[in-house]
């Protein structure tokens, strides 16, 4: 047989850059990661302000937040108990430089010559007034206009008048003139220029400061001016709820999971395995690497979707690489094994994560301000996860077996196991076992409406975002004519709902930051609903040829079924993994809900799997035909093919 050097080439120039990404960025992942109050270790500042009513206190409290937050902090929150306010934050490395500028009012004017105001900050941006830059030995100030009519009258006025020049001040005090600042190295404004016409728009001066100084200084301005003065009086360093190593021993878990897979892979599957091991090792970087660089911060939401998204990636190259083995074992040439194992799966497999790219894009167009976050880390896991675990794998495996370098040994070796496997799944799919599970499901999923009625908004947008996410794929499997697969996707997104809704009430933790688990969870197990139900249907077809009895949609379904649980065995020891992490950092809320979640969607693969039988069963009726033995035939259509 003629050997294909190019194929091989390019598959080792995969495989090695690959290699390189992995061994240069992997000990990189936990370093770069925008750690919350939750994960990472931070500061604590107390304030004593001079107000005393609620109102102010809790204004002073919500500017001072926004001042941290432009000094690069992660995550801040902040409590009120009387006049005093608490802050812990995460992410501020030089806090002295910090605190010598949060307690500054931020009175933002614009002044003449002779320090009469001309106007305030009204007239700019609200969200962002003043911006900085560097050009060259010079810092620029840059001066976001709202209010051009405003603006430009006043430097109308002041390019007529004889001292032209227009002052920027912050917190001007009556002892300071622009005659007597303006020759000292550190002036007590912040920018000065002259005026020779009417400015109406965006436009630049150079700061009286240098970089650092005129950025700390924006820092207090763009976080708005504080309602009343605040002392300091106390500062204190925080230590994690997980304690000092709480995101490396979360980031250390997904290894865990990826080394153990890859020594089940490669052991079953050799070749074929060690490319997908390849594979989950870069989805790890790409994943936290992407999510740094956006500047997510890093929870455990985020742990979540990670940790699901790499369930759902072992799941799938167990699936597949078990059907290029089964394939090869048959006889078939290994390029014809690897072609027929992703012919039928591997549009419908695209297909379910355009489900969560789809959400991730709701998400993150029109419930930006709730979901950012969540939806630059779910788009980030979608997308990886279709390209490293479909695409790469599928390209790099057929340059492989194309190069004609590699025998069939190397690709997997002879499964003996034959027949029906012992265990009988029928039994317990017949049963009303899925109903009473929906029923009781959708009693607490009321309940958990109810309880979060503080977060209605959040929540209603979370349900949108699922709503419309399953009705494009329910419709995606209506324009195919696959009723089934429709039926057993629609329940099994439903019961996933229901489910996680469930797991969050009795878990007792209801809060907003509990609605992204919701979403999280929901959203990829709709991923998983799809792969189950696809994987039956991929059978069926392949059955369909024959004369259609009850036995054989309940072999079928026996078969099927106990390759499912084999292909979720390693993906749910990798969880189980996770939530001993979890539990090493005692995060004992985040371990119950981990627990209960990889139930959910052990449930829901099981409720999609059994309600397909249920279907198929229900709507199962041997062709029609009188004792003439006449042809005719009652025509039905199921997954799109006639039986």
């Amino acid at each position: 047989m003629r050997k294909n050097s190019k194929n091989l080439i390019s598959a080792l120039i995969a495989i090695i850059a690959i290699l390189c990404v992995v061994v240069i960025f992997a000990p990189k992942t936990v370093a770069g990661l925008n750690l919350n109050l939750e994960l990472g270790d931070g500061q604590q500042l107390i304030y004593k302000t001079e107000a005393i009513d609620e109102e102010t206190v809790k204004n002073a409290a919500e500017v001072l937040k926004k001042r941290i937050s432009n000094f690069g902090a992660v995550d801040v929150e902040y409590t009120i108990e009387n006049n005093q306010i608490t802050l812990n934050y995460t992410g501020i490395k030089d806090n002295d430089v910090m605190r010598k500028y949060l307690t500054t009012i931020g009175k933002l004017s614009f002044r003449d010559y002779d320090g009469r105001e001309l106007m305030g900050r009204a007239v700019l941006n609200e969200t962002m007034p003043l911006g900085v830059a560097k050009n060259d030995d010079k810092t620029l100030l840059y001066i976001f206009v709202a209010d051009s009519k405003e603006f430009s009258a006043n430097t109308l006025m002041l390019s007529a008048a004889e001292k032209k020049y227009m002052v920027v001040w912050v917190d001007y005090d009556e002892k300071y003139s622009f005659e007597n600042e303006q020759s000292k190295t550190d002036p007590a404004y912040l920018a000065a220029a002259t005026v020779s016409q009417a400015i109406n728009e965006t436009c630049y001066i150079q700061s009286a400061h240098d970089y650092e100084t005129t950025k700390n200084i924006l820092a207090v301005v763009n976080g708005g001016e504080l309602p009343c003065t605040i002392e300091e009086i106390a500062f204190n360093e925080l230590v994690s709820n997980a304690g000092t190593n709480g995101a490396a021993m979360i980031i250390n878990s997904l290894w865990i999971i990826v080394a153990l897979s890859a020594v089940l892979l490669i052991g079953k599957y050799r070749l074929a395995g060690a490319v997908s091991s390849l594979m989950l090792a870069l989805y790890v970087v790409t994943t936290t690497a992407t999510v740094s660089a956006f500047g997510v911060i890093f929870d455990s939401i985020v742990a979540l979707l990670l940790v699901i998204g790499l369930f759902i990636g072992v799941y799938y190259l167990f699936a597949i690489n078990r059907k290029i083995n089964e394939q090869i074992n048959s006889g078939l040439l290994e390029k014809t094994a690897v072609n027929n194992a992703y012919q039928k799966s591997l549009v419908s497999v695209i297909s379910a994560y355009l489900i969560a790219i789809f959400a991730g894009l709701i998400c993150y167009l029109f419930f930006k301000n709730y979901f950012a976050g969540f939806a630059i880390t779910l788009l980030t896991v979608a997308i990886t996860s279709l390209i490293a675990f479909v695409l790469w794998n599928k390209f790099m495996l057929t340059d492989l077996i194309v190069s004609n370098y590699f025998d069939k040994k190397i690709f997997g070796y002879k499964d003996n196991a034959t027949g029906i496997p012992a265990r009988d799944y029928t039994a317990l799919s017949k049963s009303k076992v899925s109903y009473i599970l929906l029923a009781v499901s959708a009693v607490f999923a009321v309940l958990f409406v109810v309880s979060v009625k503080e977060n209605w908004k959040i929540c209603l947008f979370a349900l949108i975002v699922i709503f419309v996410a399953s009705l494009a794929y329910i419709g995606y499997l209506a324009y195919k004519n696959k009723k089934a697969a429709q039926y057993g996707f629609t329940i099994g997104t439903l019961f996933s709902l229901l489910a996680t809704m469930t797991t969050v009430y009795l878990s007792k933790y209801t809060s907003q930051e509990n609605i992204g688990f919701m979403m999280t969870a929901v959203i990829l197990f709709m991923v998983l609903n799809a792969m189950v139900v696809k994987q039956f249907s991929d059978n069926y077809d392949s059955m369909i040829k024959n004369k259609l009895t009850v036995t054989k949609i309940e072999t079928l379904f026996n078969e099927t079924f106990g390759d499912i649980i084999k292909n979720l065995i390693p993906a749910v020891i990798g969880l189980i993994i996770f939530v001993a992490m979890l539990a090493c950092l005692k995060l004992s809320d985040r371990i119950v809900l981990t627990v209960l979640l990889i139930v959910v969607a052990l449930l829901s693969v099981c409720l999609s799997a059994s309600l397909w039988l249920q279907y198929m069963l229900k709507n199962y009726r041997k062709p029609k035909g009188n004792r003439k033995n006449t042809s005719e035939k009652t025509e039905r259509v199921i997954f799109g093919i006639n039986d």
